[in-house]
């Protein structure tokens, strides 16, 4: 069946109108109005986390209680960081969108486009809790550790412009005949950047020492 619809829903009239008439490739579409309209309800979050602003004010950390509390800390953010890849995994896809053949669960697709979302917005909410710790010697810890998840945040927005791009023109290109398939790609890799890590350890060891 060749698709008659083939934009992302605009709005949330246009997504009831999608649930209503279940075009060929719905549940892609929903999946990318959810994914949208993730970024579009973090945006002033984003902003700020790009402009390094933050006006939270956190604890004071001593120098001895530095390792423990970036540890702590550290450890949390790589667990925020496997969620993303692991929520869209393809078993996870499959619940979502269904097998070869099978009907796609509304209710799963748009579960999975929150937890993206979730855990896009956490990361930049765990820059932000790291820039507004207070330490006892002036120091740019926060500023590098905000770095760490500068490529998980950008490649998930990325990401997210990516798919819609590619669920809308493969369908396009359905309806026009000219392929027989939609071929959109849903495996990313988050990480944290290396040079970023060698830089965020490096300021914290010498916090760690009281220099």
């Amino acid at each position: 069946m060749k698709p008659t619809v083939w934009h992302v829903p605009k709005d949330a009239t246009a997504r009831l109108q999608l649930l209503a008439d279940e075009p060929a490739a719905w549940e892609y579409l929903l999946f990318g109005y959810h994914l949208r309209e993730g970024l579009r309800g973090a945006e002033q979050k984003w902003r700020d986390y790009s402009l390094g602003y933050s006006v939270t004010v956190g604890s004071t950390v001593r120098a001895s209680d530095v390792n423990s509390v970036t540890s702590e800390r550290l450890s949390r953010v790589v667990s925020i960081v496997s969620n993303l890849e692991r929520i869209i995994s393809i078993p996870a896809q499959q619940a979502a969108f269904g097998r070869p053949g099978e009907p796609g669960d509304v209710e799963m697709i748009e579960h999975l486009a929150e937890r993206l979302t979730l855990s896009y917005v956490m990361l930049m909410d765990w820059a932000d809790e790291f820039l507004g710790l207070r330490f006892q010697r002036r120091s740019d810890l926060g500023t590098r550790a905000a770095a760490l998840v500068w490529q998980p945040v950008t490649t998930y927005r990325k990401f997210v412009q990516d798919y819609i791009s590619q669920v809308e023109w493969g369908l396009y290109r359905i309806a026009q005949g000219e392929t027989d398939s939609l071929n959109v790609g849903m495996v990313i890799r988050f990480e944290i950047d290396k040079a970023a890590m060698t830089a965020f350890t490096k300021e914290r060891d010498k916090l760690a020492r009281g220099r």
